[in-house]
């Protein structure tokens, strides 16, 4: 009788583990310094990118959403990411995590930001995870051997030009042209947060 309450409790247990997801299997997020795992996503257009669409580049992935206030006020940041470095060595890709984007929207979106880097579309959050993403914008600097090297906010929330403005990402990305170690590697990202 004892041995059947037992049996039915471990059960009960069990059942409520699955409830709250304590087995699920979960991507565990990389470590900076870490190397990142292959992916393979669509972008707006339908092109299929996967890490080594970029090898031997430096690639900053950048959270975004075209529904997002904070993202749209960074604009401008992006877009300098974009421009400032030679694209044969440095790589700025778009991330639209969660399903409450589609490629259409983002596409309408960039032509009117006039943003002309890819948008990878992340639905199931899968590099998200491995990013360990969870606010909108943020950005992820892999280096050329698809190491992780920084995490986080793009800048400190000032404007280009300010003098009190710490421009995180491009600390990060001139460290890493130069040959030397990210001095910051990571910072808080805030915004919109991303939904699991």
């Amino acid at each position: 009788m004892g041995g059947k309450k037992l049996q039915h409790s471990g059960i009960s247990i069990l059942w409520i583990c699955l409830a709250l997801g304590l087995f699920a299997q979960t991507t565990p997020a990389v470590d900076i310094g870490a190397e990142i795992g292959n992916f393979r996503l669509m972008d707006e257009a339908g092109k299929t990118h996967t890490l080594r669409t970029y090898s031997g580049r430096i690639v900053i992935f950048v959270f975004w959403s075209y529904k997002c206030p904070s993202a749209l006020r960074y604009t401008n940041r992006i877009d300098v990411l974009q421009s400032k470095y030679d694209k044969s060595r440095i790589a700025v890709v778009g991330v639209s995590t969660g399903d409450n984007e589609n490629a259409a929207g983002i596409r309408a979106n960039k032509d009117n930001l006039g943003i002309d880097f890819p948008v990878l579309l992340d639905p199931g959050g899968t590099l998200a995870a491995i990013l360990d993403a969870t606010h909108i914008p943020s950005v992820f600097i892999i280096d050329e051997k698809s190491r992780l090297r920084y995490r986080g906010a793009i800048d400190n929330d000032k404007k280009i030009g300010d003098g009190k403005r710490i421009p995180y990402a491009e600390n990060a990305v001139e460290a890493l042209l130069s040959g030397r170690s990210v001095a910051v590697q990571e910072i808080e990202a805030k915004g919109c947060i991303i939904q699991p």
